[in-house]
């Protein structure tokens, strides 16, 4: 007997318009997804499921709904769902076809939610921008410009307009005492719209009146034929006590006219605790979670929820609770959060310290949580080491090795000889590519960690003669054997962003991320 059921897309339709607390997942890959989803779905590709399911959906009673193409995919994660003790799993019939076909609105891109509702603070608050023909021209008359680029570290790393400094996150909010005396435009920009919109207006609402955001980001600046600059390491420095003081008056004054709820730690020890749903975000950087943090928390900061609130946040009706050291960063992220239509959300009243002073525990790095059905999994499967593995390549004459991680890590560095099978598309490709079940198979990928499910997987479908490497190719390597690398089309598991796609990609992105509050009207 199934322990899952079918759902029809009207049923669908009416759980979403009556706000039923509910999580949606659309199961393909992401460029899938990117082309034509459901509006508001989290994209949990297969192949992740046991690795993120656990902070996305922590009551195994709440509803859940998978989609797809009408592939099977839907109906195998509906199974795994439901292997890994959630009790209301559901796929929809017909996939995501069947709900085009009933009329039913149809998403394309990613993180649509929050780019949707950056067009709709766009002209809600008349948020200047400027263009970055202008910006240069400010630049050549001579003005006393601050440029801040507001994503993360590693992006601004990346490429960044030239002389901008590091500004991510609602971290540059800390410094907006500072920035209002400054005579000229405070500039902030992203790759793109979104994070660059909501700094600008947050630190207009922080009393900085010339901030201004650039324009289409990064993304602008190199469709107007101009050089990025890559490798920078400027970054803000420390704001001064007074602006300190200014950034927590200001963002407790904006939280409680927002009806924030402040959430003391002994609240937040107990619903911790609870198998309620519930996120608990610490928006701080990464340094300072690693140092210590809530346990349990998971390290997103402020800006990044904003510009992914459908990947990290998959029940709506959720509890939210966010965590920082002053309650800024976290007062801020929450304001935006609720603009952006989530009721539960709060912060944690004295941050960190208060936590530590009510002798709770902290943890510190970056461990991250054990997958969902781990130790099912890697119990019921043999595990070999590389130099185990490595031996039983040289004896074997008919061994067949399968790289089941993404496209991108398998044209990175591969065991020589391994066949990529996707492990999202293992039960339905296996059998073309080892028709044999009695035929022996070393299954890998790049951490170990998909090679334990997809051989479990394997030894259901009736593979006899199955191992996985322990540790993956990371461990391959580092115990001194070579990868093979290779070169394939783009696939559908891996998607990139618009700059690294090219000039068409860019504009084709911009044009539909400006289009968006006209083409949701009812947002």
């Amino acid at each position: 007997m199934s322990r899952t059921n079918t759902i029809n897309a009207a049923t669908l339709h009416h759980w979403r318009e009556a706000k039923q607390p509910m999580a949606l997942f659309d199961v393909r890959e992401p460029m899938e997804a990117d082309r034509g989803h459901i509006p508001g779905a989290t994209v949990l590709p297969r192949r992740r499921i046991e690795l993120r399911i656990a902070t996305l959906v922590r009551d195994p009673d709440t509803a859940i709904v998978v989609t797809d193409d009408d592939t099977g995919r839907a109906t195998l994660a509906a199974e795994t769902l439901a292997t890994l003790g959630y009790r209301k799993v559901h796929w929809l019939c017909g996939g995501i076809e069947a709900w085009r076909a009933a009329g039913y609105p149809i998403a394309t891109g990613n993180n649509v939610p929050s780019k949707l509702y950056g067009e709709v603070a766009y002209h809600h608050y008349a948020i200047p921008d400027v263009d970055a023909d202008s910006f240069r021209q400010w630049q050549d008359e001579g003005r006393n410009i601050l440029l801040f680029d507001v994503r993360t570290p590693e992006e601004y790393r990346e490429a960044c307009i030239p002389g901008s400094t590091s500004g991510p996150s609602f971290d540059i909010a800390r410094h907006a005492g500072d920035l209002r005396h400054h005579d000229g435009p405070v500039v902030v920009h992203c790759a793109g719209r979104t994070r660059s919109l909501i700094a600008a207006q947050t630190l207009r609402e922080l009393g900085v009146t010339q901030a201004v955001a650039l324009r289409n980001g990064t993304m602008g600046w190199l469709l107007a034929g101009k050089e990025v600059e890559r490798g920078a390491r400027r970054t803000l420095g420390t704001p001064s006590a007074t602006s300190l003081a200014h950034a927590s008056a200001t963002s407790r004054a904006m939280a409680e006219a927002a009806g924030i709820a402040s959430v003391d730690a002994a609240t937040l020890a107990a619903w911790l605790e609870d198998a309620g749903n519930l996120y608990v975000f610490d928006v701080r950087q990464r340094d300072d979670h690693i140092a210590g943090h809530v346990p349990g928390a998971q390290w997103v900061p402020g800006g990044q929820i904003v510009q992914r609130a459908d990947d990290f946040i998959a029940v709506r009706t959720a509890r939210i609770v966010l965590i920082d050291d002053d309650e800024t960063r976290a007062r801020l992220s929450a304001v935006w959060l609720q603009r952006m239509g989530f009721t539960q959300v709060g912060v944690l009243a004295g941050g960190m310290a208060a936590w530590r002073d009510a002798g709770h525990a902290v943890a510190t790095g970056r461990a991250r949580q054990q997958p969902a059905g781990w130790e099912a999994a890697r119990n019921a499967v043999r595990c070999i080491t590389p130099v185990e593995a490595h031996e039983l390549i040289r004896q074997s004459g008919r061994l067949h090795i399968l790289d089941v991680d993404t496209s991108a890590h398998y044209c990175e560095g591969h065991i020589d000889g391994a066949t990529w099978l996707p492990r999202s598309w293992l039960e339905h490709l296996v059998a073309q590519v080892i028709p044999d079940p009695s035929m022996p198979v070393l299954v890998t990928c790049g951490s170990g960690i998909h090679a334990v499910y997809a051989a479990h997987t394997l030894q259901q479908l009736g593979y006899s003669t199955v191992a996985a490497l322990e540790g993956g190719t990371a461990a391959w390597k580092h115990a001194g054997y070579t990868l093979e690398t290779a070169t394939m089309p783009p696939q559908d598991d891996i998607l990139l962003p618009p700059y690294k796609r090219g000039e068409q990609a860019m504009r084709d992105y911009l044009s539909w991320e400006i289009e968006l509050a006209a083409t949701h009207p009812h947002h």
